[in-house]
């Protein structure tokens, strides 16, 4: 072989090695760029599933999208908790029938209001000192204001969680033993709506749904 071919084929040779060599390098730079972030969501939501509530809060703080994962699946895979209020302070403690564990968590955004109802993972609160009705999610700490309204009633609900578009709060308080005021709202109204009526309320609860008939009327 003439040994212009033999410079040609280690040309050729060195300009495939080179070639191959800048392909591993990108392919390294590739992988050095990727963070815990860019895992692929499927798979996330596989190992966030799989952790108790004080890791799953723990990984919903490294990113936005851990953080959604997260959520998701704290709402999604809850089973129902028993949870128990403070005497004094601003910590409570929720039970895990199903792991067998109490987690204590602090909620300064609770203080001076009272539990008037739950569904759904949320609770319904009122603070009496300034009349604010609201609802809160332990699990998210996301709070749904309501205008604000004095609960003084005999009986209050609401049909689903604030977040659904069908959710209407409702009160119902006796103004006289033949007169009662049922008072509704629901989530972004400005103010509630109270209608008096000569008549006993009967309340009834029936596969989820909130009714209230009265002698000539049916409010739903």
């Amino acid at each position: 072989m003439s040994g212009k071919k033999r410079r040609k084929l280690k040309l050729l040779s060195d300009t495939i090695a080179k070639s191959r060599r800048e392909a591993t390098e990108v392919k390294n730079d590739n992988l050095e760029l990727q963070t815990w972030a860019d895992l692929p969501a499927e798979l996330l939501e596989m190992i966030i599933s799989r952790l108790a509530l004080e890791d799953n809060v723990r990984a919903s703080a490294v990113c936005k999208s851990w953080n959604f994962v997260a959520n998701a699946v704290r709402m999604v895979n809850q089973s129902p908790w028993l949870m128990y209020f403070p005497k004094f302070g601003q910590w409570y403690e929720f039970y895990d029938p199903v792991q067998r564990k109490t987690y204590s968590i602090e909620f300064p955004e609770l203080n001076g209001s009272r539990v008037c109802y739950t569904k759904d993972g949320w609770l319904l609160l009122y603070r009496p000192r300034t009349d604010r009705v609201f609802f809160f999610n332990p699990f998210t700490r996301e709070t749904i204001k309501m205008p604000r309204f004095e609960m003084t009633y005999q009986i209050v609900a609401f049909s689903c969680a604030p977040t659904s578009p069908d959710c209407v709060l409702f009160t119902v308080k006796h103004v006289s033993p033949t007169i009662v005021a049922i008072s509704t709202c629901h989530p972004g109204a400005t103010e509630w709506v109270t209608v008096i009526t000569k008549t006993v309320c009967l309340l009834s609860v029936a596969y989820g749904i909130s009714l209230c008939s009265v002698m000539d009327s049916f409010i739903a």
